[in-house]
């Protein structure tokens, strides 16, 4: 092999190599993100954040801080509920919508694509708020709602 094969060769193996850690790095960066910002949606998600954030001067100022935080969690997590119902409704008109002018056959693909698309998000979910076994098996005896 000539010496120009050759750095062709270790030229192209460093390529790939550091391909292969950028998307290891972003993969695994953007995997701690979401893991943090989904503790940051949980109950007390926000005030541990918080804490961790912060240096604070004593005990009082520590109390005064989660009373205002959770005051503040539980007006986010209720304006979250009504964004997801809001949601869900606005779903559900579409499908109405949809099931007055589809044909029957067309129906039929739509649901079973549907029901698909919420058992893979079922799953997603389940992983990432680490449920055991059993109460996935729970969950998937539900009839999914459009």
């Amino acid at each position: 092999m000539s010496t120009r094969v050759k750095s062709l060769v270790v030229l192209g193996c460093t390529l790939i190599i550091g391909i292969a850690i950028g998307i290891l790095g972003t993969s695994t960066w953007q995997h701690r993100r979401n893991v943090a910002l989904s503790e940051t949606r949980i109950q007390g998600g926000l005030t541990r954040h918080i804490e961790r954030v912060i240096d604070f001067q004593d005990e009082e100022q520590l109390a005064e801080v989660r009373t205002i935080v959770r005051r503040a969690e539980r007006s986010l997590m209720q304006q979250r509920r009504r964004a997801i119902d809001s949601l869900a409704v606005h779903r559900q008109i579409l499908i109405a919508d949809l099931q007055q002018v589809l044909t029957p056959e067309q129906w039929q693909r739509l649901e079973a694509w549907l029901d698909r698309e919420q058992k893979h998000r079922r799953d997603r979910r389940d992983r990432s708020s680490g449920q055991r076994r059993s109460s996935r098996k729970n969950s998937s005896d539900q009839k999914p709602q459009y």
